[in-house]
C-alpha cells in the first residue's frame, strides 16, 4: 500500500524483535525464544515504516476494537484504510498515487503526495496526453513546502475539501 505514494527504494521499515506475533511463531514452531526465525518462517511483522521523502511515518497499534492498523505518526488519529464505498471508489479512480485515511470517528481523508507530472515521450504518439509522475524530480522537491497534500473528504463522500 505504500508503495502508491512512495518508490520502495525509499521507504524504510523497522520491526520489534520482541512483537508478540514473533512471540507466537516462535512457540508454535518449537522455538523457545531463541534462533533466527526469519530465515525459517520469512518476513517479521513490520512496526514502523519511514518515508524521508515525504517526512511521514507510520507505526503499527492496536485500535479500541483490537485490529492493528498503521496509523500516521504526523497526523496522530488518522489509520490507513482499504475500505472504501463504491462512490470513493469511483472519485479516486484518478488518483491511484494515493492513501486513503481514516479515523475511529469515520472521517475520512485523501494523502497525496507532491510529485512532479511529466509528459513522456512517446515517438508513435507525439501529441499524446498521457501523464507520468515523477518522484525522483529533485528539482521539483526542492521547491515544495510540503512534500505531500492532505484532503478531507466530505461526509457524503461525494468530493474533496480543498
Amino acid at each position: 500500500m505504500f508503495s502508491r505514494i512512495e518508490n520502495m527504494s525509499h521507504m524504510i521499515a523497522w520491526t520489534k524483535m520482541n512483537h508478540p506475533a514473533v512471540s507466537r511463531a516462535l512457540q508454535s514452531a518449537g522455538i523457545p525464544g531463541g534462533g533466527d526465525p526469519w530465515q525459517q518462517w520469512g518476513c517479521p511483522p513490520i512496526s514502523l515504516v519511514e518515508l524521508p521523502r515525504l517526512k511521514l511515518s507510520f507505526t503499527e497499534r492496536m485500535d479500541h476494537s483490537g485490529e492493528i492498523r498503521m496509523y500516521s505518526i504526523d497526523h496522530n488519529d488518522l489509520f490507513i484504510s482499504n475500505k472504501r464505498s463504491e462512490m470513493i471508489t469511483c472519485m479516486l479512480a484518478g488518483i491511484p498515487h494515493s492513501l486513503l485515511l481514516c479515523n475511529m470517528r469515520g472521517e475520512e481523508h485523501l494523502l497525496v503526495p507532491a510529485v512532479s507530472p511529466t509528459r513522456p515521450k512517446v515517438t508513435s504518439m507525439p501529441f499524446s496526453t498521457f501523464l507520468v509522475l515523477d518522484r525522483s524530480d529533485e528539482k521539483w522537491a526542492e521547491e515544495l513546502s510540503s512534500k505531500y497534500f492532505m484532503y478531507p473528504i466530505h461526509v457524503s463522500t461525494s468530493f474533496l475539501l480543498t
